[in-house]
C-alpha cells in the first residue's frame, strides 16, 4: 500500500574525522522528556537528548540547561528558530544557521538513506562530486527529470 518505510535504521559512517550517525525511525522514546521527535547525541563522556517536532519548541535535559561554559569555551549561537533566523539574516546579510550548503548536505543524508533502504544495499558517497561510487543504478535514482520545458 505504501512505498515509504514506517520503521527504518540507517547508519552513516564518516571519515576524517571518524564518526557515526544513526538515523532511526521511529527511534526510541525518551524517558526524560515527552516529545514525538528528537535526537540523542552520544559523546566520549555522556549523552544528550534534544526533542522537537510538530510545532513544539525544542527542549533538552536539565543538565544541558544548567551547563556552564568552561573557561576558554565557546558560546554557541542560539537560534530563535530557522524561520526567524532566516528572516533576520535577510536584513543583516549574514549567513543563517541552516545555510543552503548545510541544508543540501542534510537533504543528501535523507535521500541516500531512503535510496539505500529502497535498493537494499550500502553506498559509498562521493560528497565532492555528489555521486554514489560504483553504482550506476543508484546514481540514476538520485534525481528525476524536471517537467518540460525546465531542465538542469
Amino acid at each position: 500500500m505504501y512505498d515509504t518505510a514506517d520503521k527504518m535504521t540507517v547508519t552513516y559512517e564518516f571519515k576524517n574525522p571518524d564518526w557515526t550517525l544513526v538515523w532511526a525511525q521511529p527511534g526510541e522514546p525518551s524517558t526524560e522528556l515527552q516529545a514525538r521527535y528528537g535526537a540523542v547525541y552520544w559523546g566520549d563522556k555522556d549523552r544528550l537528548t534534544v526533542t522537537y517536532g510538530d510545532g513544539q519548541p525544542t527542549d533538552t535535559e536539565e543538565k544541558a540547561k544548567q551547563y556552564q561554559i568552561p573557561c576558554g569555551g565557546v558560546e554557541v549561537f542560539r537560534s530563535p528558530g530557522h524561520g526567524e533566523n532566516f528572516e533576520d539574516c535577510i536584513k543583516s546579510r549574514e549567513k543563517p544557521i541552516m545555510n543552503i550548503e548545510a541544508g543540501v548536505r542534510v537533504a543528501h543524508l535523507c535521500i541516500l538513506g531512503n535510496l539505500s533502504f529502497a535498493l537494499g544495499r550500502k553506498f559509498e558517497w562521493d560528497a565532492v562530486n555528489e555521486r554514489i561510487l560504483n553504482d550506476d543504478e543508484a546514481n540514476r535514482l538520485l534525481s528525476r527529470p524536471g517537467r518540460t520545458p525546465w531542465h538542469l
